[in-house]
């Protein structure tokens, strides 16, 4: 009897020992499960995620379409451009349909103000769409004199208002040449930058127009 006794005493610690032992194990193999859960996780939606680098990424976040309206950005600078050349076609346009000395130079001044306003029309929903904040007339002043790093030249409108007859004619065209020479040089420029495919598309559309226009006004001076 008391050696059945002993053996319990000697029996039951080991029993216990080796239940303390299975837990821990288990505890810890529930732990290295959690922690694999976790590590998985992070690669699945952590730093190496490349929806966060898009996130962390400056150049991707402001490329963004709801960041275009930065005048840093390329499709700003060419649609303000644009926009500003289109609403100074359409006045001097107007004003030479009805100041100019020959018939050419009226028609031509309408045909003017039926393009541009097309043009702009289709800008401007494009600008809208994409969110872009177009600059005014103003400030696409500043940013060519800025670029070019020379004072802004003399208001068409400004330089044609005093003019009649021949004299009116031939400055208008000799403008005509200038701006319109000047806008093609911008939209073929900024058609070799990454840009929106509705603003590219936008330019292939512009540019045999805007180099028609600046041949008909060739021909007024012949």
């Amino acid at each position: 009897m008391e050696a059945a006794h002993a053996l319990k005493l000697l029996v039951l610690p080991a029993i216990l020992a080796a239940g303390l032992a299975a837990g821990c194990d288990n505890y810890h193999s529930r732990d290295r499960g959690d922690v694999s859960s976790r590590d998985r996780d992070r690669s699945t939606y952590g730093a190496s995620d490349p929806r966060n680098q898009y996130r962390t990424d400056s150049r991707s976040v402001d490329r963004s379409d709801n960041n275009r309206n930065q005048a840093g950005w390329p499709e700003t600078r060419v649609l303000s451009i644009l926009h500003a050349a289109n609403q100074e076609q359409i006045t001097v346009g107007n004003l030479a349909a009805s100041q100019g000395d020959s018939r050419d130079v009226r028609r031509y001044g309408e045909m003017l103000v039926e393009h541009h306003r097309m043009m702009d029309d289709q800008l401007q929903s494009i600008a809208s769409r994409l969110g872009v904040s177009l600059m005014s007339a103003d400030e696409v002043k500043r940013l060519k004199a800025q670029e070019s790093n020379r004072p802004a030249g003399r208001d068409t409108m400004t330089e044609l208002a005093g003019l009649r007859g021949e004299g009116f004619d031939r400055t208008f065209a000799q403008r005509m040449i200038s701006g319109h020479s000047d806008v093609i040089s911008v939209a073929e420029q900024a058609r070799r930058q990454p840009l929106h495919p509705e603003v590219v598309a936008l330019l292939d559309q512009s540019l045999p127009r805007l180099r028609q226009h600046e041949q008909e006004a060739r021909d007024l001076l012949k």
